[in-house]
């Protein structure tokens, strides 16, 4: 069982929280070493059991049933609920050079290990880090166009190695953090890096009210 789960949390200026969790691939552990690293809501089984154990998961999020839904092939597009788009193992994925990329809505950009501003968040490296291949307007617009599809509130995707659980802020808690951790509150981005990269600036947002 491949251990070295990666998490992040986005909690939206809307009160909702979004949590990806993607296997690390760092070897061979017991199931319990796997379960200490990630939230509670995805403890116990890596996505490919989890999408399994679901009965009957619709193919597409629906208002209806957004309790539990998987892809079994070909890339996946969504929304987070305050506007942001993310890509998982799609077409511009290639483009972004990681197989999982997101252009959220910020007051304010990130800055790249390039030295420029961006607001997309790539996962490379068993963690999240701010995309310089989003920081190009062009591919912006590419995400912008595209035809994501909204997740409801509580729903749960599973895409490969991926899976994203939206919350409310309230249910969501930081608990068991790993590497690549992201909060990002009122539009704003802190990081819980584990380790930080040395580029990436520490934290500093307005407090939540």
């Amino acid at each position: 069982m491949k251990v070295g789960r990666k998490s992040t949390g986005l909690a939206l200026a809307t009160g909702a929280a979004l949590v990806l969790s993607a296997c690390g691939g760092e070897g061979d552990a017991a199931p319990s070493t796997e379960s200490a690293a990630a939230p509670t809501e995805l403890r116990g089984a890596p996505a490919s059991e989890s999408a399994a154990a679901a009965s009957q998961p619709p193919a597409h999020p629906t208002t209806e049933d957004p309790e539990h839904y998987a892809v079994d092939d070909g890339g996946y597009m969504f929304t987070l609920p305050d506007g942001g788009i993310c890509s998982i193992d799609g077409a511009l994925n290639d483009e972004v050079g990681s197989d999982f990329a997101c252009l959220l809505t910020l007051d304010e950009p990130m800055t790249s290990e390039d030295d420029e501003p961006t607001t997309g968040l790539e996962y490379r490296d068993n963690m999240f880090t701010p995309s310089a291949a989003l920081a190009d307007p062009q591919l912006q617009k590419k995400f912008s166009d595209s035809d994501a599809e909204a997740l409801g509130p509580q729903s749960e995707l599973t895409v490969g190695d991926y899976q994203i659980t939206v919350e409310t802020e309230d249910e969501y808690g930081f608990g068991g953090k790993a590497g690549g951790d992201f909060f990002v509150a009122i539009q704003h981005v802190t990081r819980f890096w584990t380790p930080r990269p040395d580029w990436v600036p520490e934290p500093n947002f307005p407090p939540i009210s």
